[in-house]
């Protein structure tokens, strides 16, 4: 299930293409208009298994190289990385028939150079937790739970031919490579104990309600708002030249979900300097922080700033 934050992200990632003209309003105003963007992140969430199988597949053909060479230059216990192939887990997931139909309805196959998996198992067969899995004496579901853990979470985000491959590859890597991957982490998990194991990132009926008014309500009065609540708190000729378009969306945002929801300033601020500090420039977080604390001390008259922590604010 996808959080009010994760919907925030998306909210302004659409929000962004509408103000670019690269999507238009009629688009946003369907129900089902982050249906896409969600596919994407499935698409992101299917791959993580998809380098797992394809590293457990490439450990057979480490293998049978190998095996060609003289036997002076071959490496001695080679065959113990075959236990990768064999895994239990990942042989589960490589069958798992709603994995298969998944992956062929959203289109997701491995499609790396087979140079970016070598590197990964080359550097993994260098680490001590590769090293404890394959000299075990007959590790137990959970030790080969462990090892495909230990890949997501060393991998995919760490390592930088790979990171730089999936970024390649999707366009929404950097907006969604911790959803999915912490994603792909739990379902492991559950591959171990259930036959239904994959993740869809669904949204509960409140919550699509939610975002739905947070986007359509920016877009369409996103000006309007600009103008009665944050224009009175900044220098206005400062803020309609030089502030970044981000900055003015992830504003436009906040004051809809401030107007249309009420929620406490306090939660609205913390939520809206971290899409700034994700999404904005240098100054942004500190530039949000600062607008949203004026707005906050003008509503209830106080004297006492709320400023996210690590934030400051020098009026534009």
């Amino acid at each position: 299930m996808l959080g009010r934050r994760r919907l925030r992200i998306k909210a302004l990632q659409l929000l962004y293409a509408y103000a670019s003209e690269a999507c238009p309003l009629d688009r946003l105003r369907k129900a089902s208009f982050f249906d896409d963007f969600l596919s994407r992140s499935y698409r992101l969430y299917l791959y993580q298994f998809h380098f797992l199988v394809r590293l457990g597949d490439y450990v057979v053909e480490y293998y049978e190289d190998t095996t060609r060479l003289p036997e002076e230059f071959r490496p001695q216990g080679v065959e113990r990385h075959l236990r990768l192939h064999a895994n239990p887990v990942l042989a589960f997931i490589r069958e798992h028939p709603q994995f298969i139909e998944h992956s062929r309805r959203f289109h997701v196959r491995w499609q790396g150079d087979d140079q970016v998996i070598k590197r990964v198992f080359l550097d993994l067969k260098t680490s001590q937790a590769y090293g404890e899995y394959i000299r075990a004496a007959d590790p137990d579901l959970a030790g080969h739970l462990k090892i495909l853990q230990y890949i997501l979470k060393h991998y995919p985000l760490h390592f930088a031919h790979l990171e730089a491959h999936m970024d390649e590859t999707f366009l929404n890597w950097e907006d969604d490579r911790d959803l999915a991957v912490q994603a792909a982490q739990r379902s492991l998990k559950r591959a171990a104990v259930s036959e239904d194991f994959l993740w869809y990132p669904y949204v509960e009926e409140e919550n699509e309600r939610f975002a739905h008014q947070l986007l359509v309500g920016a877009a369409t009065q996103g000006e309007q708002l600009i103008q009665q609540w944050v224009l009175p708190h900044v220098d206005e000729k400062k803020f309609q030249f030089q502030t970044p378009w981000v900055d003015r969306l992830i504003l436009q945002l906040a004051m809809q979900e401030m107007t249309a929801f009420a929620p406490p300033m306090q939660v609205l601020i913390n939520e809206y300097v971290y899409l700034a500090r994700r999404y904005g420039h240098l100054n942004s977080a500190a530039f949000v922080n600062g607008v949203l604390d004026s707005i906050y001390q003008t509503q209830t008259g106080r004297q006492k700033r709320f400023r996210k922590k690590g934030a400051s604010y020098e009026k534009p």
